[in-house]
């Protein structure tokens, strides 16, 4: 049963984990706004898979302390993948917080900052529902 949930949510996380990357690079090298028929689409998805991505996570979890539910829920992915995730969240941190202290710009200058936090996390979906559907 928990395939059926988790496999579905994870193409769709890896789906908007490529949209959210791909536009963030395209609106760093154009420096223009975003189009406005993506909003309606990549953002609402992350609640599409973040119902399931909970749901998953709160029975991977349930035996362990809230201090330790990141790495009990990312237990099963490979080494990559949890370096990767880290590193896609280490760089949306950056992204909100560079621009506007060290180029002195405001954040909503900056769109690509803006796109970058939906690839957090559809990333954070896709890691745990490799493990999910296998328990």
């Amino acid at each position: 049963m928990a395939k059926v949930i988790t496999y579905p949510t994870m193409v769709l996380s890896a789906v908007g984990l490529l949209a959210s990357v791909t536009l963030h690079i395209a609106t760093l090298l154009a420096g223009r706004e975003l189009p406005g028929q993506v909003i309606p689409v990549l953002f609402p998805g992350i609640f599409v898979v973040w119902l399931p991505t909970v749901l998953v996570m709160n029975r991977l979890t349930r035996d362990f302390k809230q201090k330790d539910i990141w790495k009990a829920a990312l237990r099963g992915c490979p080494e990559w993948m949890t370096r990767t995730l880290w590193i896609i969240w280490g760089y949306a941190f950056l992204a909100a917080f560079i621009p506007p202290f060290v180029l002195g710009r405001n954040p909503e200058a900056s769109p690509a900052s803006f796109v970058i936090f939906s690839a957090v996390f559809y990333s954070m979906s896709f890691a745990v529902d490799v493990l999910g559907g296998d328990v």
